[in-house]
């Protein structure tokens, strides 16, 4: 009889970036702060995916040049986790950069509970700041008075969210987030927030109807329970034809 042929490493590749089953280990978000930014923090994913493996983690998949990775771990908490891969991504790559473990559960949440539901033309304008630990919120509590006309910002228990209207580039707000005042937190755009929690199987995060504004609206801001809301004065609703969006830094 023939004996059955090795699988190739590109069928291993593919098996290893499927999300966890109901039945795995619980699943994990990790998040790397200030990967591929400048020469000198670059982690390449495939690398970081076997980084993960070599730690013991299982269901392992990245997501492009994000700094992002879901996986499934049978032992530790969120803490412990976070600690093991920025030591291993010490050892390995020379870099010494936050890392933010989310479990599929807190990850949901964090989408759930989000105080403004943003259109898909407005995802790469809108940002999620995750910290491992809510104190780390605090220090962004000086962006409610750098909101801007047509911006929103809000913390919840479970992070803070920020939408530029008129995008990221000259917000002193998205600044403050993106600089000092964000040093305890990652950031991660609506679209890219939205990836993880798919290939975890997580709920689908809500979306406004067709043909109705977004609750980013000034008339429709909805801010769910814990939100502490901020919009800037004289705020423009958004709409399907929201302004011509400048680059992002």
């Amino acid at each position: 009889m023939t004996p059955p042929k090795a699988r190739s490493s590109h069928a291993a590749m593919r098996i290893s970036q499927k999300a966890p089953s109901p039945a795995a280990a619980p699943g994990h978000v990790a998040l790397l702060r200030g990967v591929h930014v400048g020469k000198g923090n670059r982690v390449p994913m495939a690398d970081f995916r076997l980084l993960l493996e070599a730690l013991g983690h299982r269901s392992v998949g990245t997501l492009l040049n994000s700094g992002n990775a879901v996986f499934s771990a049978s032992r530790g908490n969120e803490a412990a986790l976070a600690a093991g891969i920025a030591e291993a991504l010490l050892q390995r790559f020379g870099i010494a950069t936050p890392v933010i473990v989310k479990s599929a559960l807190a990850f949901d949440q964090v989408v759930a509970g989000n105080p403004f539901v943003p259109l898909e033309a407005d995802h790469a304008r809108f940002l999620v700041a995750f910290a491992m630990d809510t104190t780390k919120l605090e220090p962004l509590d000086c962006l409610h008075g750098l909101v801007a006309p047509g911006e929103r910002f809000a913390i919840t228990p479970h992070a803070a969210s920020l939408y530029c209207a008129a995008g990221l580039r000259d917000s002193r707000a998205a600044e403050a987030l993106l600089g000092r005042a964000g040093r305890g937190v990652t950031t991660r755009n609506w679209a890219t927030v939205l990836k993880p929690q798919s290939l975890l199987g997580g709920k689908p995060a809500p979306r406004p109807e067709p043909g109705q504004r977004s609750t980013l609206s000034a008339a429709g801001i909805t801010p769910r329970d814990g939100a502490r809301p901020s919009t800037g004065a004289q705020a423009r609703p958004i709409s399907e034809t929201s302004p011509k969006r400048p680059r992002s830094r």
